[in-house]
Order: C-alpha cells, then sequence, then structure tokens
C-alpha cells in the first residue's frame, strides 16, 4: 500500500473538498488509463486538514505519478447539487449494492440524454432468471471486447436476425481481417443457408472448398422456366483448369446424365485439343455406346479423323456385331487408302457369299481418244472391232500422275482389252511410247487380254510406268 499527499491549498489550484469531491477525483483516477495501478481510498489527512491522503495498492510508476499530479492540477470540483455520488471505500466485490428485497420489487435506472455508463477495471456482469433484453430505440448496441472474444450462447439456441424487422444481417464484414467460422463437426452439428429470391452469394479472394465426408451430396438447380443453368467456369485468361476428380471403384465413377444433349465444345484461341484419355489396361477402356437406340457421328474439318491402335492393338469395324459398314459412300470427290508401306502389311479380304466392284461404262476403242485419256483408261475394260491393226496409244505418266496425284512408287493400275473382231489380221496393239513394256502387246482377234500399269517414278519431269501383260 503506498500513500501520495497533496496540499488542498497549493496542489489543487481550482479548490478541493474532501467531503465532496472525493468521489468525482477517484472517478477520474479509474477512468484515466495512463493510471493503472489499482486505488483503493482518497480521504484527508487526520493530522493536517490542509492534505488529502491518495492511496493505492502498489506504487506508481513515475508516468502514473506524473498523470496523478495532471489530474490533480487540472481538477474541477463539480457543480454541487447536480450530482449524486455514492461512494463505498470497502476493498470487497459486494462494497456497493442496490437491493430491492421484496418477492415482486424491482430496480429502475433511467437517464436523459447523458445517458447510464457502467465502467470497471474488473469484470462485469448482468444475470436475470427470465427472459431479458437490450433494446434501444435509436442508435447501435454494441456488444465488444476490445482485447477478448465475445461470447453468445444459449442452451436452447442463439438466434441472430430472426426478428420481424427487414434489415440485413452482418457477420465479419467490418474493413479488418477476420476468420469467420461457422459450426463444427461434432456429431450430428448441422448448417443450414437458406434464402429467398435474392440467392446465395460465396466470393472469397483465394480458396473456396466444399468437403463433405461419408455422406451422398449433391450441387443442384431446380428450374422451373428456361435458361436457369448450372455454370461451373474458370474466369480469366490464365493457365487454369476445371478437373472433375473421383477416386470411385465402380464402372460410373463420373456420371455425365442428360435428358437432353451433352455437348464438349473447345473454343481458345490456342488451338488445343479435347483429349479423352484412360490409363486402364482393359479392352474397353473407353467406350462410346449407344447400341440400344442411336446412332455415332464422328465429323472433322480438314484436319481429318484418325483412329489409331499402337502397341500391336487392333482397330476393329463392325467386328462385333450386325450392320451394314460404309465407306465413303458420300457423293463428294475424295481419295480412299487402305494398307500401309511396310513390307510387312498383309491385306486379308476373306469369306462372304460374293464380291461386288463397280464397273464403269466400258470404253468403246471406235469412239475413244488417241491418245487415251486416263478416264478412259480408268474404266478399266476397253473394247471394240478393229478392222485392221489398230493402235492404242495409252496415257504417258504425267498424265497418270496428274489424276492420281497421291500416287507412290509401286501404285499399279489393272485393265483389260477385248478385241471383238473374228478377222484375221484384226489386232489391237498397245503403245506405251517410251515406256518399258512386259509380254506381249498386242491383242488377237476374238481374244481378251489383261494389262497392268506399275508406276516406277513419280518425279517430276522423269515420271515412268512400265506397262505387264498379266493374263
Amino acid at each position: 500500500m503506498s500513500e501520495y499527499f497533496y496540499s488542498i491549498t497549493t496542489s489543487f489550484p481550482n479548490s478541493f473538498n474532501p467531503a465532496t469531491d472525493s468521489g468525482e477525483l477517484s472517478l477520474q483516477i479509474a477512468n484515466d488509463q495512463s493510471i493503472t495501478t489499482f486505488l483503493l481510498s482518497i480521504g484527508p489527512d487526520p493530522n493536517n486538514s490542509d492534505l488529502i491522503i491518495i492511496t493505492f495498492a502498489t506504487p506508481l510508476s513515475p508516468s502514473e505519478e506524473t498523470a496523478l499530479d495532471d489530474l490533480v492540477a487540472n481538477f474541477v470540483p463539480p457543480l454541487q447539487g447536480n450530482y449524486v455520488i455514492i461512494e463505498s471505500t470497502l476493498a470487497d466485490d459486494q462494497a456497493l449494492q442496490l437491493l430491492s428485497s421484496n418477492t415482486y420489487g424491482g430496480i429502475l435506472m433511467q437517464s436523459g440524454f447523458g445517458g447510464i455508463e457502467v465502467i470497471t477495471t474488473n469484470s462485469f456482469a448482468v444475470t436475470a432468471a427470465a427472459a431479458s433484453g437490450i433494446v434501444t430505440s435509436l442508435g447501435n448496441v454494441t456488444l465488444e471486447a476490445t482485447a477478448a472474444l465475445v461470447n453468445i450462447d444459449g442452451g436452447a439456441g442463439v438466434n441472430v436476425g430472426s426478428g420481424s424487422f427487414a434489415t440485413p444481417v452482418n457477420i465479419g464484414t467490418g474493413s479488418q481481417q477476420h476468420v469467420v467460422t461457422i459450426g463444427n463437426n461434432v456429431s450430428a452439428s448441422a448448417v443450414a443457408i437458406a434464402a429467398g429470391s435474392g440467392g446465395v452469394s460465396a466470393n472469397s479472394n483465394a480458396t473456396i472448398s466444399l468437403n463433405a465426408t461419408g455422406a451422398a451430396s449433391n450441387l443442384s438447380v431446380n428450374t422451373n422456366a428456361d435458361a436457369q443453368d448450372l455454370t461451373l467456369a474458370v474466369i480469366g485468361a490464365t493457365n487454369s483448369s476445371i478437373i472433375l476428380s473421383s477416386q470411385g471403384t465402380g464402372t460410373d465413377a463420373i456420371s455425365l446424365i442428360s435428358n437432353g444433349g451433352i455437348t464438349l465444345f473447345s473454343q481458345s484461341a490456342n488451338n488445343y485439343p479435347i483429349n479423352i484419355v484412360s490409363n486402364t489396361a482393359i479392352a474397353n477402356a473407353i467406350n462410346l455406346d449407344c447400341s440400344s437406340t442411336g446412332g455415332i457421328i464422328m465429323a472433322a474439318g480438314p484436319f481429318g479423323i484418325n483412329i489409331n491402335a499402337y502397341n500391336g492393338g487392333t482397330v476393329g469395324v463392325g467386328n462385333f456385331n450386325g450392320g451394314d459398314i460404309y465407306f465413303s459412300t458420300a457423293a463428294a470427290a475424295r481419295n480412299i487408302f487402305f494398307g500401309t508401306d511396310s513390307a510387312a502389311t498383309v491385306f486379308y479380304q476373306r469369306f462372304g457369299k460374293g464380291q461386288l466392284g463397280y464397273q464403269p461404262a466400258p470404253t468403246d476403242l471406235a469412239t475413244a481418244s488417241s491418245p487415251l485419256t486416263m478416264a478412259e483408261l480408268s474404266t478399266r475394260l476397253l473394247f471394240g472391232t478393229p478392222s485392221s491393226t489398230v493402235t492404242v496409244t495409252l496415257p504417258t505418266p504425267v498424265l497418270f500422275v496428274t489424276y492420281f496425284p497421291s500416287v507412290i512408287i509401286g501404285d499399279s493400275l489393272d485393265f483389260s482389252v477385248v478385241n471383238q473382231s473374228a478377222t484375221p489380221g484384226d489386232i489391237y496393239t498397245l503403245d506405251a511410247g517410251s515406256q518399258a513394256t512386259v509380254g506381249n502387246v498386242s491383242v488377237a482377234p476374238g481374244v481378251s487380254a489383261q494389262f497392268r500399269i506399275r508406276m516406277t517414278n513419280i518425279t517430276f519431269p522423269t515420271q515412268a510406268y512400265t506397262l505387264y501383260r498379266i493374263a
């Protein structure tokens, strides 16, 4: 305990009355944040009526002494008659008591515009045994703990914004950094978020995570009109992704189900592809299946469609169930290729009750061009009735390569010549110009002969072929 002495005549320039002013000075000392040492009492010196003794629980620090000196020097006595001061100097947590001892009694505290202020250097508690409230008809109600928590709890629940006012309910909306936690994972705890036509908005400058454990979950829109879409989007032109991931072990670990259509649409100035990839080592690792009632259409632009099987895998077309198989049946000019240039490639054509191949209208040598055009030669069937020896001049290799622009060395064209004459000496003789020939190039009367042109050079301007008689 430490005592500090002040002269009424010299230390208090505005005067001081120990009987009426001690309470006001006590209040000012308690409100001064520069003085934290506990004040015990203020009273006159019993041995000197000019001295005031201010007693603290422990000695003051130098800064506290300075603050106390300032309070004493600046003290202005309150106007007597306007203040009612109730004071107890007892060092006890119940030193001052306001009691209404009747069972039905109460305590009314009422003030004007000056308000009611309760200040304490220790705890403050209001305890009731019935429904209670803090109501203001004007201005805000503030509950604030500047150095600790504000705890609000209820044995039957806690209601926030459940009254009759159509006003906002704000949680953590101040300008300072906040960590806002709602709910916990204890037992059957639950969090329900409901909204009317104003909707629910969740915005974050960082991560948003929705996590569930041990139960089926959903994110859905119950629509009642068109264009009420559910959008999962990455906004911003950065190398970011939307990832649908599942560690499920069933055949439907990820399902896209629609009563309408499903569209995968890539709209990228960077020309990125749409990849459907499976690392599952089974025959049906990726299924495109509409076998019950529908069909599959694969359409491509100028880059075409490639179907490849790597590491010795098979590419099967129509090898499981019945149904016709069409290759390039549309009315459009195109090149159709089968096979590879590998020496190990084998082309098999098996089974079936027969084979049909399209035969264009044969070329009548009586009216054909000389030399033959590639279109005439490509009918593969030349016929006529010569009246003497007739020379049939074949197209040059340059015309052959021009007509078949994708030709490679080794490509060949078979054709037949039918001599319908029965008169000796009426002969068709094939003229290949400077190109090599193998076998008899003359077709006698009443004879059909088969020939083959095989390309041996496709480089301009030295294109070349060899003409073979094969039957």
